[in-house]
């Protein structure tokens, strides 16, 4: 495709005080034969202070009966603030959100709708429906 281009890549693990990740760098030639980095990509992978819960973190006791009261001090925060605060009920938003409760950080998430989805429910409809609109007039 470019005869003429050049790059390297490379990946690499890290550890940081907070947690470990990988990373990717891609690396560029410039006309004073040094290379310079176009870019550079990291991926924290977990947090130090919340390990995941797997094999003897995993809390396996059955909830008899304290599963509903459990459910209320999570939603109020009856007994502690929240960690994280996730801004935005979408996609992105609810998936990082249920992530960090698997992992034990406690988050709250805010979105400018009064429902989970409603930024995304009139876009979906409005797509099905031009499509269904085209799909009409064609013949």
């Amino acid at each position: 495709m470019f005869p003429d281009l050049t790059w390297v890549r490379f990946c690499f693990g890290f550890t940081t005080k907070h947690g470990k990740g990988i990373g990717v760098v891609y690396l560029v030639p410039f006309l004073d034969s040094k290379w310079k980095a176009y870019s550079l990509l990291t991926c924290l992978d977990s947090l130090t202070e919340f390990p995941e819960k797997v094999g003897p973190l995993r809390h396996n006791k059955a909830d008899h009966g304290t599963w509903e009261g459990n459910c209320r001090q999570e939603v109020e925060f009856s007994t502690n603030d929240p960690t994280v605060l996730v801004i935005g009920a979408g996609h992105s938003g609810l998936e990082i959100a249920a992530r960090l409760k698997y992992i034990g950080v406690s988050t709250l998430i805010i979105d400018k709708k009064p429902r989970v989805g409603d930024n995304v429910r009139p876009v979906s409809i409005s797509v099905l429906n031009c499509r269904l609109t085209e799909s009409r007039t064609v013949r």
